[in-house]
């Protein structure tokens, strides 16, 4: 998967549509790399997972994909695979994707971020487009126009609430620091800190972020290392609070206060509930 260099710690795989119709298709198999860095699209993602499993981080949320999955991932929302989870095993994954500029084909459609399904109706949506780009048959782009139109109602309908974030373009000095806050260290983040390695105030950093994100560093903080601490308690036997210690948690009280703020529930309950 070819992807555009830049000088910006999130990179940028860039997909060329000039030269034929603004749609492809491609396969590409997945595996776990420790310096493996977040991207970005110009163009709408759609990925099937056809045999493996993992995690996938995508904006600001961390989800689990099996066989039969679907990711859909919309323009300028980073994301990245096999993100390494701490005492979570996974194999590697191979993926059959579809890259798409509707804006291109004149299709428009809501903002609704990206994220992970197993929609009858998205899935078989894929499955009849994927066919049709890869046989063209006579008039598939007029099919693929329709078949895109009325996966994208789907997509929207089946979206989150909470929309992942998503960007055009980053400064280097907040890539470097969602690349950090990506990591997983089990180190405490500060603003502060983060500000002062961006060369940045705390007051300007802080309207940066909030300019391409829509909310504070600290929420993206806190949401990024919950989502991790939702995987790890309904997929391992880890204490909790070894996981609140792992996500970057100073206290297990603090934990379990943002925890149910965030989820409504308990760390223990969730777990509590997840295996019945």
């Amino acid at each position: 998967m070819s992807r555009k260099s830049s000088d910006v710690p999130i990179l940028t795989d860039y997909k060329d549509f000039s030269y034929g119709f603004p749609a492809i298709t491609m396969s590409w198999v997945h595996k776990y790399q420790p310096n493996k860095e977040l991207h970005y699209h110009n163009c709408l993602e759609i990925g099937y997972v056809v045999e493996g499993s993992g995690e996938e981080m995508i904006g600001n949320q961390l989800y689990s994909f099996e066989k039969n999955s679907l990711s859909v991932i919309q323009q300028g929302c980073i994301h990245d695979s096999h993100i390494n989870m701490k005492s979570v095993e996974e194999s590697g994954s191979t993926w059959k994707f579809i890259f798409a500029s509707p804006e291109e084909l004149g299709i428009s459609y809501e903002d609704f971020g990206g994220y992970i399904t197993k929609d009858a109706n998205m899935l078989a949506l894929f499955h009849m487009m994927y066919d049709e780009l890869e046989n063209k048959s006579k008039e598939y782009e007029k099919t693929f126009f329709s078949l895109l139109s009325c996966f994208l109602i789907y997509a929207k309908r089946m979206a989150p609430q909470n929309t992942s974030a998503s960007v055009s373009s980053f400064p280097y000095e907040i890539a470097k620091a969602i690349q950090k806050i990506h990591s997983f260290s089990s180190e405490s983040l500060s603003i502060p800190q983060l500000a002062a390695e961006c060369n940045m105030s705390v007051s300007s950093f802080t309207r940066a972020f909030r300019h391409y994100f829509g909310i504070s560093p600290l929420t993206y903080i806190h949401d990024i290392r919950l989502s991790a601490a939702q995987h790890m308690i309904q997929n391992t036997d880890m204490p909790i609070e070894s996981i609140s210690a792992a996500v970057g948690f100073n206290t297990l009280s603090s934990f379990n206060r943002l925890y149910k703020k965030k989820y409504n529930i308990s760390p223990s309950g969730m777990r509590k509930n997840y295996k019945r």
